[in-house]
């Protein structure tokens, strides 16, 4: 693979991953400001859509690693 193909990817994937990342945090705090509220349904309901966002995050993650160290040259 090209380096400048695979670093095109890599950088695709670190933005998607931290997209993904803030987009969990944002959703992180609204669960907090529930918690304070004491309105634990709303918060349990709320961590229930953070989850799939840090799995898909991870994967993003394994994906940079995997492009990066299949897209070096040959030693």
């Amino acid at each position: 693979m090209p380096n400048e193909i695979a670093e095109a990817a890599i950088k695709v994937c670190i933005k998607s991953m931290t997209e993904l990342l803030e987009e969990a945090a944002s959703l992180g705090q609204a669960t907090k400001a529930c918690i304070d509220a004491d309105n634990m349904e709303a918060a349990f309901k709320l961590t229930l859509d953070i989850e799939p966002l840090l799995h898909a995050a991870n994967y993003l993650i394994q994906a940079a690693s995997t492009v990066r160290r299949r897209g070096r040259p040959p030693e």
